[in-house]
């Protein structure tokens, strides 16, 4: 198995059509790129133009978050994510070891 990346600070880059871009690069490099880039930045598998960058911010993530961010397959992190909004929904309880049986359910 694949080493597990804990990431405890993501940056989130709001681009002006509404699309956000969850990266662990820090936010002084985002914005150091955003100035100095021509026309593109990559961030993470994503190229982003410097003209649609509306907003970067930096957030600390909480242990669940840290679980849910760990995952490197897009879609089992996004089924994983509406597990845990379902849940939420419901009004049960989400921890981290709720998270890491949802992880386990899709590998």
């Amino acid at each position: 198995m694949n080493d597990i990346k804990v990431y405890q600070k993501l940056t989130y880059v709001e681009c002006y059509d509404w699309n956000v871009i969850v990266t662990p690069t820090d936010l002084e490099t985002v914005e150091h790129l955003r100035r100095t880039a021509d026309k593109f930045i990559r961030l993470g598998n994503e190229l982003v133009a410097v003209g649609n960058i509306k907003n970067v911010k930096s957030k600390e993530l909480s242990p669940v978050e840290q679980v849910i961010y760990s995952i490197d397959d897009k879609f089992i992190r996004d089924q994983v994510k509406a597990d845990i909004e379902k849940r939420l929904k419901d009004w049960l309880r989400v921890n981290v070891e709720i998270v890491q049986n949802l992880l386990s359910k899709y590998q």
